[in-house]
């Protein structure tokens, strides 16, 4: 054989072989704020104990400043109500029964640090804040590995 055409089928070899390296690779999980709000709101519901509001209303999210929602969040087959990034909780919640709280969402902290996910949500009209720390993504989900709760 030529010394040209084995050249040339030695790098063609090693361009292929570094195609096939690449695309075995594992490729970055795709993480979404709002499939990770959904998740947290769907444990912090079905583990915890809340008002009957919670579980019959929509759930009504202040959208956050710094964590944009760009689609639809639906929480115990409810889809859920999105208020502007300047909704005063305060207002939202005058004149309210306590023994009937509005379903009012805050989320005050999102992080994504290597695998782990951290949000922390507030539920002003009934005052826990549950910070969940979680494991996943949004192709195989996720899986909530401790949640704290602390009153403000």
């Amino acid at each position: 054989m030529k010394p040209e055409l084995i050249r040339s089928l030695l790098l063609s070899s090693i361009f292929l072989l570094c195609l096939m390296f690449s695309a075995c690779q594992k490729r970055k999980a795709t993480v979404t704020f709002e499939k990770v709000l959904t998740a947290s709101l769907e444990h912090i519901l079905s583990s915890e104990d809340l008002a009957g509001a919670y579980y019959i209303q929509p759930l009504k999210i202040i959208r956050p400043e710094k964590f944009p929602i760009n689609s639809r969040i639906v929480v115990a087959k409810k889809e859920c109500i999105l208020l502007p990034t300047s909704t005063d909780p305060r207002e939202v919640m005058q004149g309210m029964d306590i023994f009937k709280p509005i379903p009012l969402i805050r989320i005050f902290n999102y992080k994504r640090l290597e695998d782990k996910t951290s949000i922390e949500i507030s539920f002003p009209a009934s005052g826990p804040v549950y910070k969940i720390e979680m494991d996943g993504d949004d192709e195989v989900g996720y899986k909530v590995k401790e949640m704290t709760i602390y009153v403000t």
